[in-house]
């Protein structure tokens, strides 16, 4: 039973006698709350309403019903969830006119389902509603809102001229309609592009999440990148291969219209434009010039073609005027970068990249740093050739303007001055330790890195070493501005890892193929609060309770990525102990990111996700990946308890069905997962019937090695309807039968080798 009020106005006088309410709705809709604080249902079915000024207020409501033998399409899960909890069906819907009401409830029923185009206004009422009633993603609301969007922004008689009047007068009350116009948007990807959704779609919705890019993660600042971009930000997107598919959706004559009903509804952060290809049609400029955006954060614009046509559009279209940051790689000329400058009075940072640096460049945006102290200027160029002449400005930038070069070049090296000023151009700096080179030239060479924040060091011809002059170690943490240190074969000592822990700057640490020595870790009581990203790749070294005790050392630390060889044949006696003895309410670093692999010749059973859990807290975990021979039954626990995992990347080399289905159905008791990644050596149909029926997940990718040829044709025969959100991947060097190809042609099937 669905009750509303048609005006606010339209109350009644009334005395309420004592112990006349019957019934208190249950209110969380942002629309309804912005009016109403409660609302009583009384013994009469009169209204009682506490006002959010402070008044009460009663009405005769408007009460509509929908009979379960109406086959009702729209499966409103919340109200499913609550029937066995509460007395009654009985759901307060606001302010909402009695017309409406009535339509909706005859369009929610098979009887007579959309007739006719709907106009705009049902349409803002239909996405009121459903937010008012908890509207959840489940296929019956998913096939509902496939019938709206027919008969609404992809039909040729839709009328968005009304849209765009209530945007203009009240984009503030378009708030509570953003998560449903979002959802709606999904729904449109799915409807229009059908496959491969991932890859086409030309926005990134911070309530989607899920549907991005899944590669795994390479390094901690990556994964910075990814999350502050894409779970914090909606984000519009044009590159090459979208705007191939999206090129052949504005043919139809919808459209442009419907396009730009998500672009602006949706509220986009940031725009990203990035053209290296193909140079654009005129429907996608026309789109680019249509948008109009307002309070843009961010503006990206990557244009390598010779007109530089997308950038000109990008420019002549406002989208500086409104932008606080922009970011632009392009070899623009002078003129066009007096241009941006012109346009950039709102901008608060601008960063331009280009192949090489040119002079009269330079110049002029040390000038407009100079006269314009509010805004912080980049410039980072590929090469730059020194003149000690021209370039002498060099020695007194000013502080909002920084400029950078990314390759060596002699002309560094021309004088003294050419040579200490340049060494202020790098971000990053590469040093292979060599047994030749005098602590005297690396005292040098690390003296003048005034501005690197990033650092890798290395050895020569890959061989594995100690530093050999432990006064280096020193002078490399004393880069004042050192961020970041990778390390590839190098054996990690004991001064190293105290100057590791004692850093007040580093962020983020990798080794490569390295190893540490298990005194290096003696004593080691120190904690660090700043270091926020750890990697381990290829580790020459077996893991033991002294380095990760090391690890949790990290107070911050929420991005973790281990690669572990071996494991100490003592570990496992050490972690009970410990377990025992320190409760594990007492955690230091709370975990974001967490990726371990196992080296598949390891044969010892331990439950290493559990075991970490005993260092770390991991149960606020957002990404999980793990690389392992098998599922411990504890680890499959573990994971069904954390709160907050989205993604989920599970690799298993020996995957013995029974137990791997076993240990899957414990952790999918988690039902927060969006995404979830698994590849396996052999694909079977129990493996495949198990995955198709998942229904909370909402993306699955399902790598496998190989399958027997009956398997592929019992899955073929079987002609399942599996859902879209669904990708198979096959890494398989036999011949197949070609009604085996074909099945998997026309099933997404791909077949390629594993990331």
């Amino acid at each position: 039973m669905f009750f509303s009020i048609q005006n606010t106005d339209d109350r009644i006088d009334y005395i309420e006698s004592e112990e006349e309410e019957v019934f208190e709705f249950k209110i969380q809709s942002e629309y309804i709350l912005g009016t109403f604080t409660s609302v009583y249902l009384l013994k009469n079915t009169y209204l009682k309403c506490i006002m959010r000024n402070g008044s009460l207020k009663y009405f005769i409501p408007q009460i509509s019903k929908i009979f379960d033998s109406e086959d009702i399409i729209l499966g409103l899960s919340i109200i499913e969830d609550e029937q066995n909890d509460s007395p009654t069906n009985k759901y307060f819907l606001g302010q909402i006119s009695n017309d409406f009401l009535l339509r909706f409830t005859k369009y929610v029923t098979k009887e007579d389902f959309f007739v006719n185009t709907l106009s705009f206004i049902d349409l803002i009422n239909f996405l009121r509603v459903l937010e008012i009633l908890g509207f959840q993603r489940t296929k019956n609301n998913t096939d509902f809102l496939k019938h709206l969007l027919v008969k609404s922004l992809i039909d040729e008689n839709f009328n968005f001229k009304s849209y765009k009047k209530l945007l203009d007068s009240t984009e503030q009350n378009m708030n509570i309609y953003n998560l449903n116009f979002e959802y709606f948007f999904s729904v449109f990807l799915h409807f229009v592009f059908i496959k491969k959704t991932k890859n086409y779609t030309f926005l990134f919705l911070k309530s989607n999440n899920s549907m991005h890019d899944h590669k795994i993660i390479l390094s901690y600042k990556a994964y910075i990148w990814y999350r502050e971009r894409f779970y914090n930000e909606n984000v519009f997107i044009l590159e090459s291969e979208t705007i191939l598919h999206l090129d052949k959706i504005l043919s139809l004559k919808w459209a442009i219209d419907c396009i730009l009903f998500f672009i602006r509804s949706c509220k986009i952060d940031m725009f990203w434009f990035g053209v290296t290809e193909n140079l654009p049609s005129e429907k996608i400029f026309n789109l680019i010039s249509s948008i109009k955006p307002k309070n843009i954060k961010k503006l990206i614009i990557k244009d390598d073609l010779m007109g530089k046509n997308t950038f000109k559009c990008v420019l002549a279209n406002a989208y500086f005027d409104t932008a606080s940051h922009v970011k632009i790689s392009c070899n623009l000329n002078i003129e066009e970068i007096r241009n941006v400058l012109v346009n950039s009075k709102n901008i608060k940072k601008l960063e331009i990249g280009s192949d090489d640096a040119h002079s009269d460049i330079l110049a002029e945006l040390n000038k407009y740093a100079l006269s314009h102290k509010n805004i912080y200027l980049k410039y980072k160029c590929y090469t730059f050739v020194m003149d000690c002449n021209r370039y002498s400005f060099l020695k007194n930038m000013p502080e909002n303007f920084i400029f950078y070069v990314q390759k060596f070049h002699d002309s560094f090296l021309h004088c003294d001055f050419c040579h200490l000023q340049s060494s202020k151009l790098f971000r990053k700096i590469i040093t292979r330790l060599n047994r030749d080179t005098s602590l005297k030239e690396y005292k040098k060479m690390f003296s003048n890195c005034l501005n690197v924040k990033e650092a890798y060091i290395s050895t020569v011809n890959n061989e594995l070493m100690e530093f050999r002059h432990l006064e280096l170690i020193k002078y490399i943490f004393q880069i004042p501005n050192l961020e970041s240190i990778s390390f590839e074969n190098v054996i990690c000592i004991k001064i190293l890892i105290r100057y590791i822990l004692e850093s007040k700057k580093l962020i983020s640490l990798k080794f490569y193929n390295s190893s540490f020595l298990s005194e290096s870790f003696d004593k080691c009581n120190i904690k660090n609060s700043t270091l926020r990203g750890i990697t381990i790749k290829k580790s020459r070294f077996s893991l033991n309770f002294e380095f990760i005790q090391f690890l949790s050392s990290f107070e911050n630390l929420i991005f973790l990525k281990i690669y572990i060889k071996d494991i100490d044949s003592g570990f496992k006696k050490l972690i009970v102990e410990s377990a025992s003895n320190h409760p594990k309410e007492k955690f230091n670093s709370k975990l974001d990111y967490l990726k371990i692999t196992l080296n598949e010749n390891i044969a010892k059973d331990l439950p290493i996700l559990s075991v970490f859990s005993y260092f770390f807290e991991i149960s606020n975990l957002k990404v999980l990946i793990l690389q392992i021979n098998k599922i411990e039954e504890q680890d499959a626990s573990v994971i069904s308890n954390m709160k907050y995992l989205k993604e989920m990347h599970l690799t298993v080399y020996q995957n013995k069905n029974k137990i791997f289905l076993q240990r899957l159905t414990k952790i999918l008791e988690n039902k927060t997962i969006k995404l979830i990644k698994i590849e396996v050596k052999y694909l079977d149909i129990n493996i495949f019937e198990y995955i198709c029926v998942l229904e909370n997940v909402e993306n699955i990718f399902i790598y496998f090695e190989q399958i027997e040829t009956e398997e592929l044709y019992s899955i073929y025969k079987m002609r399942l309807n599996y859902s879209s959100s669904i990708t198979l991947n096959c890494k398989n060097d036999q011949p197949l039968s070609p009604d085996a190809i074909n099945f998997c042609n026309e099933y997404n099937i791909e077949f390629s080798e594993i990331d």
